[in-house]
């Protein structure tokens, strides 16, 4: 195996072939290079949040003292739908590029597609699926040893759990389901959570009848006043002792359940850099990613 950008590729497409297609347009590293830069952009808003402390945890005694509870405080809730746009910009020029490796090699050395507005980067989960995307003239022009690159590298073609093959999938839902079905979705889940109490009070034999502590545990939504902890006993609480760890994530909600946001859209656009090294037989050259490699 040798690795693009990072990303296991599949031995036998890295062999070179009897053409030399070179990229007649830069347009395809610019679409990752956008993509890129949207990714980074989303990764300052998100820090912009959390630089603002837009959430604390507050603990409450009742009136009674009986019953302890820890709440969720949020002055600034996260803007998950400007989060969603920008995840909608980074996957569309990741899919862009993609076509605009199709374009490429389809309008080469003068060549003129009878139907333009069908060239496209066909992404095919079965056989069927690739033969009906290609039958509709989505690789009309494009020179038989590209095509076949193309193909190698279909999601059905690969190994069941293979990087590149998830990923191309990936990508396609993602943009069909921002172009088609409103937007992308992002979430916040929490993560890490741990506890370390103990509840005191006036008395052994009080602190005897509330053993074993009736403590309930919530995961709520990332909103004012959700109830983090609450706990409930037959004798008045004097103190309480010790600390609570939460800790959050914020995910991609995608057709394979939710995904960490950042990890997945940086392997995307990985992901794509590889699938483009490959169409062209050689590796393109791409700036430096959100994290700063290159």
């Amino acid at each position: 195996m040798r690795a693009v950008r990072g990303v296991p590729v599949p031995a036998a497409t890295m062999g070179r072939m009897t053409d030399t297609t070179a990229p007649a347009s830069t347009w395809p590293s610019v679409k990752v290079a956008r993509a890129v830069q949207h990714l980074a952009d989303l990764q300052a808003r998100v820090g912009l949040w959390h630089a603002t402390r837009p959430y604390r945890i507050e603990d409450s005694l009742s009136d009674d003292r009986l019953t302890w509870s820890l709440r969720l405080r949020v002055s600034s809730l996260p803007p998950l739908e400007e989060w969603g746009a920008y995840m909608g910009d980074c996957v569309h020029n990741l899919r862009s590029a993609l076509d605009a490796a199709a374009w490429d090699g389809a309008t080469a050395e003068g060549r003129e597609p009878m139907n333009p507005t069908q060239i496209g980067f066909p992404i095919a989960t079965t056989p069927k699926e690739w033969d009906r995307q290609v039958g509709r003239g989505k690789l009309d022009c494009v020179p038989p040893e590209m095509v076949a690159r193309i193909r190698s590298i279909q999601p059905f073609t690969q190994p069941a759990g293979d990087d590149i093959a998830n990923g191309l999938a990936l990508v396609s839902k993602l943009d069909n389901n921002d172009k088609h079905r409103s937007k992308l979705v992002a979430s916040i889940e929490w993560t890490d959570m741990a506890h370390e109490l103990t509840f005191e009070y006036a008395s052994g034999a009080a602190a005897a009848r509330n053993v074993p502590p009736n403590t309930t545990l919530h995961t709520p939504e990332i909103v004012d006043g959700a109830l983090l902890i609450e706990n409930s006993g037959v004798d008045p609480i004097v103190g309480v002792k010790g600390e609570s760890k939460f800790g959050m994530q914020l995910r991609i909600d995608t057709p394979f359940g939710a995904l960490p946001l950042f990890p997945t859209l940086g392997s995307l656009v990985d992901h794509v850099a590889a699938v483009l090294a490959i169409v062209y037989d050689r590796p393109l050259p791409f700036p430096p990613t959100a994290d700063g490699t290159s």
